[in-house]
């Protein structure tokens, strides 16, 4: 604000606000219009027109979790602790699960919880049932089972999430490429399968290269290996990794540097934190996007690092400037 107000060339108050009257103004405020405003960003934002954002006309999402530290005050205790042989960890912690767009790295959508007695699958409910029809989502193997399954295939989206290496899928039909169809069970409260109630899935195994011993296995929504080839989606999948990961370090090390534990001490102001962090990162990356667009990259080739010291930069003219400002970016 002392910025803006030298920028303007007029002269600083005497009195001017203290840092306790920001932390007063967020407590009025509280979360929800934080959150309305987040939840109308993400569903207004235009669909990519690269086709690296596509996997045969569908929009490639990634479905991935992210912790949070948050200051150790009795209010934050209701998040819980993480747990060892040692007993609770240094700090409370938010559990998030986040829709993430393929191409742009920016969220879609958001779901926070508690990192006790709200394990990650049923924080991930309320994204996997807003899913969207003409999407294909790829997820880790923390996610598969009959309930989850059904819930986010029941939108209309395509699947494309890796099992773990113990969970039973009997072949039912073989095709050429090596994939094949497998019945996903229902489990009753006694682990015994439901055998009335099932669904289809197509699997793909396959390893990183000849000397790997480790084999990966995939499940998908796509059953047709004429449209969808075994080893493009064994291709497809690994990129998963780079989306969420990148994300989750946009999140908790560039954008939050140099602090590790977010600085809110009641659950309303942490939830209106971390969704002010997420609008920061979906505006970073659609600035990416724009810049990207216009020099004719791939937004992954455009340091997000970079972009926020350039946002930063030029801040206060940004914000306070009577008239339009047009911000571009350079693509080193």
């Amino acid at each position: 604000m002392v910025g803006a107000y030298k920028w303007l060339r007029l002269e600083v108050p005497e009195k001017f606000p203290v840092e306790s009257a920001m932390t007063q103004a967020r407590q009025r405020l509280g979360f929800e219009p934080v959150k309305s405003l987040f939840e109308q960003v993400v569903s207004n934002q235009p669909l990519p027109e690269s086709p690296k954002a596509y996997y045969n006309n569908l929009l490639l999402t990634a479905t991935d979790g992210c912790v949070f530290d948050v200051e150790d005050s009795p209010g934050n205790a209701i998040f819980g602790y993480s747990q060892n042989q040692k007993g609770n960890g240094a700090y409370p912690q938010v559990s998030s699960v986040v829709l993430v767009d393929f191409y742009t790295r920016s969220p879609m959508d958001v779901e926070f919880g508690t990192i006790a007695g709200t394990g990650e699958q049923t924080i991930a409910r309320g994204i996997l049932s807003r899913l969207k029809p003409g999407t294909l989502n790829l997820a880790d193997r923390l996610y598969p089972s009959y309930e989850l399954w059904k819930l986010a295939s029941g939108t209309g989206a395509h699947l494309l999430w890796r099992v773990k290496k113990d969970f039973r899928l009997d072949p039912i039909k073989t095709f050429k490429d090596g994939s094949y169809l497998a019945k996903l069970y229902k489990y009753d409260e006694n682990r015994s399968r439901v055998e009335d109630e099932s669904i289809t899935v197509r699997v793909i195994e396959y390893k990183l290269d000849k000397k790997s011993k480790e084999v990966y296995r995939l499940i998908t929504t796509l059953l047709d290996p004429l449209q969808a080839p075994a080893n493009e989606l064994a291709q497809l999948y690994p990129l998963r990794y780079f989306t969420s990961e990148g994300f989750n370090k946009e999140i908790k090390t560039i954008l939050r540097a140099p602090r590790i534990v977010l600085r809110s001490k009641s659950p309303a102001m942490v939830i209106q934190e971390l969704y002010g962090l997420f609008l920061a990162q979906h505006a970073v990356r659609m600035f990416i996007a724009q810049s990207a667009q216009e020099y004719d990259l791939d937004p992954g080739e455009i340091s997000f690092k970079h972009a926020v010291h350039v946002l930063r930069r030029h801040l206060t003219a940004f914000s306070f400037s009577p008239g339009k400002l047009f911000l571009k970016a350079s693509p080193c």
